[in-house]
C-alpha cells in the first residue's frame, strides 16, 4: 500500500508533511491499449487513517488526496498535496524512473532527493506491477465491480518486528491488479482505508516525470535546513531523522559508485 507515512527510509523526508485535497486535471491522452502487458492510467485516490477508537484522526492528517500516474514501460510518479505552516499548499512528488532513479521532488524548497536504484530492483519493481498475485486467480475468491472494472478481493497478512498488518484490497485485473479498494489494519487497533475515486487510462503526460527547471539536488539535511529557513520555527523533520536520512543518501551515493 503506497503511504506517505510508510514510505520508508527514502522518504524520511515527507514524515512530516500533512496532506490536503487536490484534483490534478489530466487530458486522456489515449485509450488505446499499447504493446506489451503494462497498462497505463492516472488515478486519484482518498486514504483515510482511523485511530484505535475507530474515529477518523484529526485533519488534516486524517484525510490524503493523492494521484498516482504509471507509464507503460512502469514508470510511476505519485503527487500528494502538503499544506504548509503559512497555509500555503505545495506538492511532493515520487517519481520512480526505470532508468533506476527514485526522486522526491519537493515543491516548498525546489528540492529533489535522487536515490539510484539497481537494475535488479527495477526489475522487480515492473515485475510487481506486471503480475496479479496468486490470489487473484482463484476462482471462488469474491468477485465485484467498481468503476467500471471487474474486481477480485484479496486478502493478506503481513508481520513485522513490530506488528501485525492485516491487508484487504479489491483489485483490478484489468489494470495490473491495482487496488481500487484497500484496508489495512494493525494489530493495535487502528486500520487505514483507502478508495481509487477515478481512474483515466492512457499514457500519462512525459512532463509529469521531469524535474521542474530551478530545483536542487539536496540531501535529507539540506532539504530541513531549506525549509526552516523558509518557515522560521518550523521543522520538515526532526534532528535524529535528518542524520538518518543522510546516512541512506550517502550510502546510496557510495553503492553506485
Amino acid at each position: 500500500m503506497s503511504k506517505i507515512r510508510k514510505y520508508g527510509l527514502p522518504a524520511v523526508l515527507c514524515l512530516s508533511a500533512a496532506a490536503a485535497g487536490i484534483l490534478v486535471s489530466y487530458r486522456l491522452l489515449s485509450q488505446t491499449q499499447p504493446e506489451g502487458q503494462m497498462r497505463p492510467f492516472v488515478a486519484l485516490r482518498i486514504e483515510k487513517y482511523f485511530g484505535p477508537d475507530g474515529k477518523l484522526a484529526p485533519l488534516p492528517g486524517g484525510i490524503d488526496y493523492s494521484t498516482i500516474a504509471r507509464k507503460s514501460d512502469g514508470s510511476q510518479i505519485r503527487f500528494v498535496p502538503v499544506q504548509q505552516p503559512d497555509g500555503s499548499f505545495s506538492l511532493v512528488r515520487i517519481i520512480f524512473d526505470v532508468s533506476g532513479k527514485e526522486m522526491h521532488v519537493l515543491d516548498d524548497t525546489k528540492s529533489v532527493v535522487t536515490y539510484y536504484r539497481s537494475p535488479v530492483h527495477v526489475e522487480h519493481h515492473i515485475a510487481d506491477f506486471e503480475s496479479c498475485p496468486p490470489e487473484a486467480e482463484d476462482p471462488t475468491a469474491p468477485r465485484s465491480s467498481r468503476l467500471g472494472y471487474a474486481v477480485v478481493e484479496v486478502k493478506t497478512e503481513r508481520t513485522s518486528s513490530r506488528e501485525v498488518e492485516d491487508d484487504d484490497q479489491w483489485v483490478a485485473p484489468a489494470l495490473n491488479c491495482l487496488a481500487l479498494a484497500e484496508t489495512l489494519t494493525f494489530s493495535g487497533g487502528s486500520r487505514n482505508e483507502s478508495e481509487v475515486i477515478n481512474v483515466f487510462e492512457g499514457e500519462p503526460p512525459e512532463s509529469w516525470f521531469k524535474v521542474p527547471s530551478g530545483f536542487t539536488e539536496r540531501s535529507p539535511s539540506q532539504v530541513a535546513a531549506a525549509y526552516a529557513a523558509r518557515f522560521p520555527g518550523h521543522k520538515l523533520m526532526s534532528d535524529q531523522a535528518a542524520v538518518m536520512g543522510d546516512r541512506v543518501y550517502r550510502l546510496n551515493r557510495s553503492q553506485r559508485q
